[in-house]
């Protein structure tokens, strides 16, 4: 969010797919769905990638199931 606010969007996506392409069999459900859903976001709203984008919200928005209310609040873009 940061490199966002500092104009530095290409930055945001980068630290966004180092963050997706880092995850592993040990990350929890919570962690993988909060790293798809800051990537969707920022692809859709940086670069306007809107296939890509809704695919990884999906994503996001299927790991966030049966988790809390809260999480899957974010999920739902």
């Amino acid at each position: 969010m940061l490199y966002g606010m500092a104009g530095r969007f290409a930055d945001a996506i980068t630290l966004g797919w180092r963050g997706v392409e880092g995850l592993g069999p040990e990350s929890t459900r919570l962690e993988q769905c909060d790293a798809y859903r800051k990537l969707a976001f920022d692809l859709i709203t940086i670069n306007a990638e809107f296939v890509q984008g809704l695919a990884l919200a999906r994503r996001a928005h299927e790991l966030a199931r049966g988790s809390s209310p809260h999480a899957l609040m974010h999920t739902t873009l």
